[in-house]
């Protein structure tokens, strides 16, 4: 990249990518074979769904969280599409629904059980049909409920000036648009433009040779744009701002191993007590592997650093489909003073560990249930207590309610 200033003022600029173990990883996953350039994974707090390839029509995995090691080549899937799939949503505000969409023109909306799947599922709960080419990409709105944006393959392409966009990210905040892509010499380019003027961009750089799709991410909390090759195992962080030279590299993280596709795990489901400021996974084709990947932010203190979590989305939406077609908007507003909203954090995540602890109990009971068959359920329900870091010896589902001071 071109020369630029030594010196830039973040909090980001020591962060380090740091992949998990290979036993914490998931292995011998059935990825999928098809070339497109989409998210061919998924990824929430509860659940990783993985679409795999399968004969005779399109199917994807769904994994619990705290799954870890080989995954078993007969685990039930999601199987009612006829042709491949080719890219796969979790509902922002639900950790229990997912969309998907395939070559066989449809896109579907599917309900998974609390306890993940019992058996394979090929009825949706919504059968959305008009599209009559494969459809290529799918994607939940960020703030209003049910609302699902569809896109098919019309084989049609622009072109804006000597920059070929491949994928592009919105900061809305910074009003930026940020593109991937190539130029006229088959260099990969990352390209900045003014949302409201597309006659140039505002920036652009050339990155390398490479001729994988460079994937985008943006995190709009912290202002960071990340992108991964598809095809080489290279991620590159930057800090995006509102001024010259918007792009500012930060780090990068380097592997043998080329990656598929991404996945990103929502804020809510991040780690804080690490510094934990984002977290992807890494989708291996080479060897069936789906591999966590952590960026840290290290810190000496142990205390929750609130510089590193501001308010964020929440898995609640601001807007109902029907307020959102009428033109409704709403505007965040940060509730009460900085101690309550502090509180109300240190409450939140206290709550989302509970939770993550619940789930995975009822992903143990579920095992031992199927390893003991002949036992009773109650039998197997008996011993699931659990001791919090405050001391508390309860039920799980009774210290969920402890937080929030309110009686089961």
């Amino acid at each position: 990249m071109s020369w630029q200033p030594p010196y830039h003022s973040s909090k980001f600029r020591h962060v380090f990518a740091k992949p998990a173990s290979r036993e914490n990883c998931y292995t011998g996953l059935p990825i999928t074979h098809s070339v497109h350039d989409n998210a061919f994974c998924a990824v929430n707090p509860r659940f990783i769904a993985v679409v795999t390839e399968c004969a005779g029509g399109g199917a994807f995995l769904i994994i619990s969280i705290y799954h870890r090691g080989r995954v078993d080549p007969q685990h039930n899937r999601v199987c009612g599409h006829q042709a491949r799939v080719l890219d796969v949503r979790w509902d922002p505000f639900s950790d229990l629904r997912i969309a998907s969409c395939s070559e066989d023109c449809t896109v579907k909306v599917w309900n998974i059980p609390p306890q993940g799947l019992r058996e394979n599922i090929a009825r949706p709960v919504k059968d959305l049909r008009g599209h009559t080419r494969r459809v290529g990409l799918i994607e939940w709105h960020p703030i209003a409920k049910d609302i699902l944006l569809s896109s098919a393959y019309d084989y049609k392409r622009s072109s804006l000036c000597a920059h070929r966009p491949c994928k592009v990210v919105f900061a809305s905040d910074l009003q930026l648009l940020v593109t991937t892509g190539a130029s006229y010499w088959n260099q990969r380019q990352i390209a900045v433009w003014d949302s409201e003027d597309l006659t140039a961009p505002l920036w652009e750089e050339d990155l390398d040779g490479e001729s994988g799709v460079l994937f985008p991410f943006y995190d709009p909390d912290t202002h960071m744009i990340f992108l991964a090759g598809k095809g080489d195992g290279n991620t590159r962080f930057f800090d995006l701002s509102s001024d010259k030279p918007y792009l500012h590299y930060l780090a990068d993280f380097r592997s043998p191993l080329p990656q598929r596709s991404m996945a990103v795990m929502p804020k809510r489901g991040l780690d804080v007590s690490v510094c934990e400021v984002f977290r992807f996974y890494r989708l291996v084709g080479v060897k069936d592997l789906l591999e966590p990947l952590s960026l840290i932010v290290p810190r000496r203190s142990e205390d929750f650093q609130e510089d590193l979590y501001p308010p964020t989305a929440a898995n609640e939406p601001a807007l109902t489909a029907a307020e959102w077609v009428e033109g409704h908007t709403r505007v965040y507003t940060p509730p009460g003073s900085d101690d309550e909203r502090e509180e109300l954090w240190c409450l939140r995540v206290e709550l989302q560990k509970k939770d993550m602890r619940i789930s995975q109990l009822e992903q143990d009971i579920t095992h031992l249930h199927h390893t003991h068959p002949h036992k009773p359920y109650s039998a197997l329900t008996k011993p699931t207590a659990l001791l919090t870091h405050s001391g508390w010896a309860k039920h799980a589902e009774e210290d969920v309610y402890k937080v929030w001071g309110k009686e089961k």
